[in-house]
């Protein structure tokens, strides 16, 4: 009783809590509130108080020195913090919350601190991407087809397993079947140079030299340790389809991206960061046709901050798409220096048996003229006993004027020499002397865009070219689009697309004019948009209807003539459905006199911990994740369109490394028998790849006002705690022993709690009666008094 007259007053015991410093959420920790000595130095001290273990003092970020001289009480397991001025600490467990209250003379600087980053949860994963078709074409056999592509993956404490994979099936004439290791890996965070080892097969992802495949170990710097405003941006891919169409982009050989994108223009820009050079994108129609064009995705190098230091280190062996190594080992490094505020100095060098090649470059913020980086890079290469001595320049230009809404870039102008060898082009002469070898010669990408907001329009412009030497062909791409909103008497938001796409590949020529219009029908969307593409013209009517981006589906029907069909008929349907645990689409065309066609794609992934397995939505290819638990209770929803499964987990995945992030309970879709003593975890930072793991205390069963009574007839104390075999609370008792239960079930054995001890037991019996309002506790064969 005397505890409750103590505001504030927390009874001890272990809890499920948020800590929080100065505002703001650090972690979650199983907490321990212990009694103890009141320390008259802190006004308010009511002599009870949360153990701060010694491994939940590197989350309040505490200067060396302070964290150095803490003592520690309760055998050596509880930091006295009250000893530092100025500290206060108070529990809620109305929020589940402890809030801690630090000065800042005794914690580190402000930032993303290394300290709050977690390792997670051992585990194993697999991200996987499935795409399956049927295809039976006009007057030939069904051909069966299925691809897929994914990421099988391990994490024991700060290192990360992975292997990506894809695998084909095809039964076109003849059964198909292959299965490729694409790269196998491993790596780690170093926290303490913001940087990352990698050991195994990787992409040379560089801002100087060119990508290519190798197998060895890379140190380097991590951008998703640092600043967002410092970090890179994703590449982006356009294009247009003429049907439901599989495109797949890859990077030397490699799948990074597949998905099935319907008829018409498409932009994907869900590439990774990472993902650096020309990148290869292949568009494979329903009807069999395959298109190809490149992406060149080079930009103007970071600039960095005054002081700060960022490099790469990489050695090794190149690696072939058969994934064999080859030709002589080497060894590479780059780094960048914020010289002043607005000027960097960057550079590096490449070496190998035979080849050396040293680049030098600076990086220049001209303020409101935008950013400019231009670097030299000198190489040294012994071809069939020839020293071939040459020279690269690069150009590269940024700016955004953001008082007319656009944007330029004059992205990887560079020129290279007859007698220039990128470490690259070394490799491929040595492998290649019977084939010839073209080494590019110029090549530019120039993109621009403008939005006119008060005209709801934006048009997009890009332009790319490479030059060879000695080979007169070319690779030319550009693209143009517009796109505008207007209002037409009682008709609001009809929308307009002009695109055209012309792109030349390996002698190739391939052109594409597209016009879009829809409007608004009823719940949906209704459209008509032309593709001309070679002398053909496709004209198609679509019905669109969305349901809270969750689930949708598309209805069209087309006519195609030209110099390959006169008026043929078309009909297609697609559908997609992200309210699951996985993505999944399913599509469908009949083509006149050509194909009939069905297919779909399956996009998930898997988690496995001591937890337990749950399904989940795509981790991206083995990236960070987050597992909730609710310690065993089902259909509990947590983050968007998740709910835990039946053994009270879920997982959540799209989380970033390094930086907080928010998980929570959305108390408004609960079901009714189940309650959340906590609603949300935040500044959750995780190290690239983890597992995370939160719990939150939930409690699942009956909730009723009833009277609890002892064996003898009496009631427990006033202020006697209803508790679970959890240690949750469920209620607490008050006069003639009136309680308020929530989360009440048998399955949890609920007891009745004073004295600090654990008195006797709620009737199973009467607990299952519908009937009842009267519980009985029942004794445990202790002398106590009620």
């Amino acid at each position: 009783m005397s505890a409750f007259s103590e505001e504030g007053y927390i009874m001890p015991g272990m809890y499920v809590m948020n800590i929080s410093l100065n505002g703001r959420i650090v972690t979650q920790a199983d907490l321990r509130f212990y009694n103890r000595k009141i320390n008259k130095k802190v006004a308010g001290d009511r002599g009870n108080s949360a153990c701060i273990t010694k491994e939940l003092i590197p989350f309040l970020g505490l200067k060396d020195r302070i964290e150095d001289k803490l003592v520690y009480e309760d055998n050596n397991k509880c930091a006295k913090l009250d000893d530092l001025p100025g500290f206060t600490a108070k529990g809620e467990l109305s929020d589940s919350t402890l809030y801690l209250m630090l000065p800042k003379k005794y914690l580190k600087s402000e930032g993303n601190k290394a300290s709050n980053w977690e390792n997670g949860i051992p585990g194993v994963l697999v991200d996987y991407n499935l795409a399956l078709s049927s295809t039976q074409y006009y007057q030939r056999d069904n051909i069966q087809a299925a691809r897929g592509y994914g990421t099988f993956g391990g994490n024991a404490g700060p290192w990360r397993l992975r292997a990506d994979f894809h695998s084909a099936y095809e039964n076109d004439y003849s059964e198909k079947l292959s299965f490729d290791w694409d790269r196998i890996y491993m790596y780690r965070a170093i926290s303490q140079i913001n940087g990352e080892l990698e050991i195994g097969e990787d992409y040379l992802n560089s801002d100087i030299f060119s990508a290519f495949r190798f197998a060895g170990v890379s140190l380097q710097s991590d951008e998703r340790m640092i600043p967002a405003s410092l970090r890179g941006y994703a590449p982006e891919v356009r294009g247009i389809a003429r049907t439901n169409a599989l495109v797949t982009v890859r990077q030397s050989g490699r799948v990074v991206y597949e998905t099935i994108v319907a008829a018409g223009p498409f932009t994907i820009n869900e590439l990774s960061s990472a993902v650096s050079g020309v990148l290869q994108v292949e568009v494979k129609e329903q009807d069999g046709e395959i298109t190809f064009f490149e992406v060149d995705t080079a930009t103007v190098p970071y600039l960095t901050r005054p002081g700060q230091f960022r490099f790469k280190t990489v050695t090794g062996r190149p690696l072939s798409r058969s994934r064999e190594t080859y030709g002589p080992a080497f060894g590479l490094g780059e780094f960048s220096w914020g010289f002043s505020n607005n000027l960097s100095v960057y550079g590096g060098g490449a070496f190998a048996q035979g080849y050396q090649s040293l680049a030098s470059g600076i990086g220049h913020d001209l303020k409101s003229f935008g950013a400019v980086a231009a670097d030299v890079t000198f190489s040294n290469a012994t071809i069939d006993n020839s020293d071939q001595k040459g020279k690269a320049l690069r150009v590269n230009f940024s700016k955004r004027f953001s008082e007319s809404d656009s944007e330029f870039s004059f992205a990887g102008y560079r020129f290279m020499d007859r007698n220039y060898y990128a470490l690259e082009d070394f490799y491929e002469e040595k492998r290649n002397k019977k084939t010839k070898y073209f080494r590019g010669k110029q090549s530019f990408t120039v993109s621009g865009s403008k939005h006119f907001r008060e005209k709801r329009a934006s048009i997009y412009i890009n332009w790319g070219r490479q030059t060879y030497w000695g080979k007169a062909a070319s690779r030319n791409r550009y693209s143009i689009s517009f796109s505008k909103y207007l209002d037409c008497m009682n008709i609001k938001n009809i929308g307009l697309n002009v695109s055209v796409i012309s792109s030349q590949y390996n002698n190739r020529q391939d052109s594409y004019a597209y016009l879009g219009i829809s409007l608004p029908v009823g719940d949906g969307t209704g459209s008509y948009s032309g593709t001309i593409d070679s002398g053909n013209m496709n004209n198609n009517v679509t019905y669109s209807e969305f349901e809270d981006d969750n689930r949708g589906y598309r209805l069209s029907g087309a006519f195609e003539n030209g110099h390959d069909s006169q008026n043929l008929a078309q009909l297609s349907g697609y559908y997609y459905d992200n309210a699951g645990r996985e993505d999944i689409t399913m599509n469908g065309t009949w083509a006149e006199k050509r194909y009939t066609s069905l297919g779909g794609t399956i996009n998930g992934g898997m988690t496995f911990t001591k937890e337990g397995l749950a399904r989940h939505r795509s981790g991206g290819q083995g990236e960070t994740r987050l597992l909730v638990s609710t310690e065993g209770v089902e259909n509990v929803p947590v983050g968007r369109n998740t709910i835990t499964n039946s053994q009270g987990i879920a997982v959540l995945t799209g989380v970033p490394s390094y930086h907080p992030y928010e998980a929570g309970i959305d108390v408004s879709r609960l079901p009714e028998d189940i309650e959340a003593s906590s609603s949300h975890v935040s500044n959750v930072s995780l190290s690239h790849g983890s597992i995370g793991l939160r719990r939150f205390e939930v409690n699942q069963g009956r909730k009723l006002s009833a009277i609890i009574t002892l064996d003898d007839g009496t009631h427990p104390p006033f202020g006697a705690s209803v508790r679970n075999r959890q240690g949750r609370e469920l209620g607490i008792i008050s006069d003639n022993g009136a309680v308020w239960l929530s989360g009440l079930n048998t399955r949890d054995q609920p007891a009745v709690h004073w004295n600090e001890e654990r008195q006797c037991l709620l009737s199973e019996v009467d607990i299952a009666s519908q009937d009842t309002t009267t519980i009985r506790c029942l004794s445990m064969d202790k002398n106590y008094e009620g």
